[in-house]
């Protein structure tokens, strides 16, 4: 009963920081808005299956798996749930969900609530955002849950000694699909049941959104005929380096997509950069310009296609953000050094078509290097290698759901 206690104050303390934050966060305001939604009513003729995404990194790793459930089962009907504005926002774009709410505050009221309320055949959360009371009152009502693409490691509390009564509960999942072997093996070690490892299904994402119809007058005819560096997700560290050096590559056109994209940091790149730039708002870029700045949201992932190299930000700071976007391209990706969250920026360096940079001089190396047109298309090869490798995350994902259904 502890261990119940103690979650449930955790997570009590936790939604009551939210309605404080409320009261200036426009995020903290749209997760309590959004909670207030009501909730419509089951179809009667058909089967809820129910999915979960905490934010939108984990909805785009996840969605390939909803259409593929989709594709097996068209008469089921589907509940996405989120726990994030971020990634409720995005979702309501074309995808194959036929409800889409905010998963309401946890607690065994709501949780009870939601769990009679949809029925569900099935719970298939993306990645790991354990919500300990869904899940128990899930497991109660005999609802078997599956977490895809899981990726764990030693480090996390829930395998020192003081994550002991976690793991337990964690333990009442009834699959535990991973993105590897070595996530497969801790979980095992841990004496957990129903362990399978099917790899990433973002890379078929990535794959799949790079088929889509894009086009971008502006950044294609930007980079047309040009050697051109593509800056994704940048923030400061990664512009003053790039304000740094761009000097020394005259002949260089370089796109920044920055992770901010308010007035003021705007204006903060344009100040520092010692060449004439120009905004993606503005439309055509004059002949005299050698830097363009998407000032808008949502063109990165399509854009990547009319570079020649990727430089992504965030390796500077908590961690670095998408290099598997511009990789399904045959870019070579450099990234700072804070990469360790995730395995594949690894393994394109391993490859040799990712590359770490820590230093001005790293930049320089690596701009130098893939000017040459030979040292490009060997990233591309590069690049196909690594695709084939991880390719084919969602059939093993669904076939193994499928399964899990077909059982309970």
């Amino acid at each position: 009963m502890g261990y119940h206690l103690f979650y449930r104050s955790g997570i009590a303390l936790y939604h009551l920081f939210i309605r404080i934050a409320a009261l200036w966060s426009p995020k903290a305001k749209a997760w309590l808005e959004g909670r207030k939604t009501v909730w419509p009513t089951p179809p009667a003729d058909k089967k809820n299956v129910w999915f979960h995404a905490s934010s939108l990194g984990e909805f785009e790793q996840g969605r390939p798996v909803m259409e593929a459930w989709k594709k097996a089962r068209p008469n089921d009907h589907i509940v996405l749930s989120f726990f994030s504005p971020s990634g409720f926002a995005i979702s309501l774009q074309n995808i194959p969900a036929d409800t889409i709410m905010y998963l309401p505050e946890e607690n065994i009221v709501n949780a009870r609530k939601w769990i009679a309320h949809w029925q569900p055949v099935q719970a298939i959360f993306f990645k790991y955002d354990f919500w300990l009371t869904y899940i128990r009152e899930a497991e109660k009502a005999g609802v078997p849950v599956a977490f895809t693409s899981v990726l764990l490691n030693p480090s996390k509390f829930m395998f020192q000694w003081y994550g002991k009564w976690y793991l337990k509960q964690l333990r009442k999942v009834s699959q535990w699909i991973c993105h590897d072997k070595e996530t497969a093996d801790l979980l095992h070690t841990h004496d957990f049941k129903g362990v399978s490892i099917a790899g990433d299904t973002r890379i078929d994402r990535v794959k799949e959104r790079m088929r889509e119809t894009f086009h971008d007058h502006t950044v294609e005819a930007f980079c047309r005929n040009s050697v051109s560096l593509m800056m994704g997700s940048s923030w400061q560290p990664e512009e003053r380096m790039i304000s740094k050096i761009i000097q020394e590559f005259p002949d260089l056109k370089i796109v920044i997509a920055p992770h901010d994209i308010s007035a003021a940091h705007i204006r903060e790149i344009q100040e520092q950069l010692p060449t004439k730039t120009h905004l993606w708002s503005k439309g055509e870029v004059p002949n005299d310009c050698r830097v363009l700045i998407i000032d808008t949201i949502g063109l990165l992932s399509g854009i990547y296609r009319y570079a020649s190299m990727a430089f992504i930000g965030g390796g500077f700071g908590k961690s670095v953000h998408n290099t598997l976007e511009p990789a399904a391209y045959g870019l070579a990706v450099a990234f700072g050094p804070n990469h360790q969250k995730f395995r594949e920026p690894n393994e394109m360096i391993d490859l040799g078509f990712g590359h770490c940079v820590n230093t001005v001089d790293d930049l320089k190396e690596f701009i130098r290097k893939y000017l040459n047109s030979t040292e490009r298309e060997n990233a591309k090869k590069k690049s196909e290698l690594f695709f084939n490798k991880h390719a084919g995350a969602t059939k093993k994902t669904i076939q193994t759901l499928l399964e899990l259904h077909r059982k309970s």
